[in-house]
């Protein structure tokens, strides 16, 4: 699985929702789960309203390879991965 965070503004950040918060709160998640994280990817700093993040396509070029080294995304909020309800990104 990977695990992705992402905080657009200072706001969220004083709210508890700064990168290395989101991150903490995934690797616990995961590790209660029993399942094991493949990578971590980060965007600090940019809004949701658009997928032109770099680490989000880090992310989706590393889960499009043949070899598939993840089946899962894992996000603190789903507003975090994207904006749009219905991704246009077909993984697993």
């Amino acid at each position: 699985m990977f695990l992705y965070a992402r905080a657009s503004s200072d706001e969220q950040k004083r709210k508890g929702l700064s990168v290395p918060a989101q991150l903490k709160a995934l690797r616990q998640w995961a590790g209660q789960e029993g399942w094991t994280v493949a990578g971590e990817y980060t965007d600090d700093g940019i809004s949701g309203r658009t997928d032109k993040h770099p680490g989000f396509q880090q992310m989706i070029a590393a889960a499009c390879v043949k070899e598939r080294p993840a089946t899962a995304i894992l996000v603190w909020k789903f507003d975090r991965y994207s904006r749009d309800r219905v991704s246009r990104y077909p993984f697993g």
